[in-house]
């Protein structure tokens, strides 16, 4: 069987409450690895992607314009 692998993305965009970007947090801490891990599941956390806050990212590269339209790439950073 393969394993299943964890990813974390809080992301709290588009979201009517506050809170929901602690998702992530809340599976862990509900214990959802070592439930799978009870049922024969080989669980991998793969820990949190970093979901940058649109209003500071900064732009990627200026030549990477899509053409015939006022829309650009942005850089999107891991930390």
């Amino acid at each position: 069987m393969r394993p299943v692998h964890l990813v974390g993305v809080s992301l709290d965009l588009g979201g009517n409450r506050r809170g929901v970007d602690m998702g992530p947090s809340a599976f862990r801490i509900a214990g959802l690895s070592e439930r799978l891990t009870a049922l024969g599941v080989t669980v991998v956390d793969d820990g949190d992607l970093v979901a940058p806050i649109p209003e500071v990212k900064s732009f990627g590269d200026p030549a990477k314009i899509i053409p015939g339209s006022s829309l650009r790439i942005a850089a999107v950073e891991r930390v």
